[in-house]
């Protein structure tokens, strides 16, 4: 005989048969579960995840709720397990007012943990934002998404049940702001990892309005195996999918039954879920998918039958979408699904033979066989994408300064792999020379270190200029392909930075006479033959009178005595 309410009373004894224990709830229990926790065992973070990840698993129809509150339910209950409850005082809360947000569609374990992190830390308020119309329209299955009144009072129950002091005030969101930068005595914001940036553009939100900044209160989301949809994750997202496949039954073997059933009442109206499913079905299970509202099968009259052809990879799809859909309701309609029935056009003809497939089509389609039946795991909720280890840095240097110093791009370039070192470690350091914004991209190893150089470089001055750091999108590209013009001009500038580097080293060692320096400069400006000889002239002259006052007390005299052999050069 199952009861409708039990209590589950953990001590740091009884923790670790946690799995046996809730085993035991979902035998016993048909509605809820209420767990408390003893004062020998310290609740956190990782434990109240554990509990509702394990409730998922052992007890998936019972209502797990983590109690907050000192006091017990007023339902009757039964006990799970031998540890009676005893009379605890209530956490110490950090704050009075807690926001957080989200969809909150058929509240499951993940919403709990965050509701209960709220919950353990307000003293007052739990304001929550649920969110509604253009919030959700990127939801997957976003149709099936529960109305925000039934979301708001799950929340609201679900949070005052297990709560002592605090009220949950819930209300509908359509933007990603909500109450968080309308209620200015807020102190602390509860949200998930994958959902930090959303926080700090909270926070920034909250600065330009004048209001305080809310300490952001990081909570690790629930893991586990979905055992109706095989995924990794426990989520809305794929309960409503789950719902979508209520009348999944076993698939029955008929080998000589056709791969291409025939379907008929697919097209369904707008916002049916067509497009979500069919899309589920191609790219999770490789399925054939037709836009059947692109079909116009008409009757005699003229009328639409709103059929359409289905053609699946295996026959046993064929049984599989007989099964789900046949006879199945759809906005008023009834679908009826059978077997393709194919007949032939015109008289048989036993003199042409049918057209064998060449031994690359063969192996094209069992390549495409392969890989839409390969198994590719889901992608981790913390995944982030390898172009996030790569910095770009913006403002680094002008255009003019690049042709200015030839050696600018690899002095550049040493600099920001020694400055950048200290964030982590750095792959490689690129200088887009030709990119008008001045850019430099830094790679890191990993994102933790990009993060860091992000959160150092963006905004700092150099040389006058404020730098701008981000994270590569890894689609943008910023090489900057240079005209004939720009090259031959780069060229020039590298020839006169080669000469004059080699003729000063020269100088600085007594290497060259009055003679050979004069000669060395015309030999340099006959070279530079797209750039002012007037400029060049006063450039040398100028770089000549730097380097002679720093080698040669009497460098006025040898000065005067070159420019003298300079002007007789007969290029100028």
């Amino acid at each position: 005989m199952t009861s409708k309410y039990g209590l589950l009373v953990l001590n740091s004894k009884n923790v670790q048969k946690l799995k046996q224990l809730l085993t035991s709830a979902a035998a016993s229990l048909s509605s809820r579960l209420y767990v408390r926790l003893n004062p020998d065992q310290p609740r956190s973070d990782e434990l109240v995840s554990n509990i509702y990840l394990n409730s998922a698993h052992f007890c998936p129809n019972v209502d797990v709720r983590l109690l907050v509150k000192s006091r017990l339910p007023n339902e009757e209950y039964i006990l799970i397990g031998e540890e009676a409850a005893e009379d605890l005082t209530e956490p110490t809360k950090r704050y009075k007012k807690v926001v957080l947000g989200g969809t909150f569609d058929r509240l499951h374990n993940g919403h709990k943990v965050l509701l209960n992190k709220a919950a353990e830390l307000a003293s007052e308020d739990v304001v929550v934002g649920v969110t509604e119309k253009d919030m959700i329209l990127k939801k997957s299955l976003f149709e099936m998404i529960e109305p925000v009144e039934l979301r708001i009072n799950r929340v609201v129950e679900f949070v005052e049940d297990i709560s002592g002091t605090a009220k949950c005030l819930a209300e509908p969101i359509i933007d990603p702001f909500g109450p968080s930068t309308r209620i200015e005595d807020l102190e602390a914001i509860v949200v998930s990892r994958e959902t930090v940036k959303g926080a700090d553009a909270v926070n920034k939100k909250r600065g330009e309005k004048g209001m305080s900044q809310l300490d952001v209160i990081i909570v690790e989301l629930v893991e586990g195996n979905d055992e109706i949809l095989k995924e990794t994750k426990i989520s809305s997202s794929s309960r409503r999918r789950a719902d979508l496949g209520k009348l999944l039954r076993p698939v029955n073997n008929v080998p000589r039954r056709p791969g291409a059933p025939y379907v008929i009442g697919l097209a369904g109206g707008i916002a049916s879920g067509k497009s979500h499913i069919g899309k589920y079905l191609k790219e999770k299970h490789g399925f054939e998918v037709i836009d059947c509202d692109k079909l116009a099968h008409t009757y005699d009259d003229g009328e639409l039958k709103g059929d359409g052809r289905c053609c699946y990879i295996k026959k046993e799809s064929v049984d599989l979408a007989c099964d789900i859909l046949d006879g199945a309701h759809l906005k008023g309609k009834d679908v009826k699904v059978e077997e393709a029935h194919f007949e032939m056009k015109g008289d048989f003809d036993p003199t042409k033979k049918r057209k064998r497939l060449t031994e690359d089509q063969k192996k094209r389609y069992r390549e495409q066989q392969n890989k839409i039946f390969e198994w590719v795991p889901d992608k981790p909720r913390n995944y982030r994408p390898k172009s996030d280890c790569t910095v770009i840095v913006k403002n680094m240097f002008t255009q003019e300064q690049m042709r200015r110093n030839a050696a600018l791009m690899l002095d550049l370039k040493e600099e920001m792999e020694q400055s950048c070192a200290k964030y982590g470690t750095v792959k490689k350091v690129i200088v887009y020379d030709n990119h008008p914004d001045g850019i430099v991209s830094v790679s890191f190893t990993t994102t933790d270190e990009s993060d860091n150089a992000v959160k150092y470089l963006n905004g700092r001055v150099v040389d006058g200029r404020r730098l701008t750091a981000e994270l590569w999108d890894g689609k943008t590209k910023y090489k900057v392909e240079e005209t004939e013009e720009e090259a031959e001009r780069r060229h020039a500038e590298f020839e006169k930075y080669i000469i004059i580097a080699k003729l000063h080293r020269g100088i600085r060692n007594n290497q060259f006479g009055d003679k050979e320096v004069a000669l060395l400069f015309a030999l340099h400006i006959l070279y530079s033959t797209n750039t002012d000889k007037d400029t060049i002239f006063n450039e040398i002259c100028d770089g000549l009178k730097q380097e002679l006052s720093l080698t040669n007390p009497n460098a006025t005299g040898v000065y005067d005595r070159l420019v003298m052999n300079l002007r007789f050069v007969p290029h100028h």
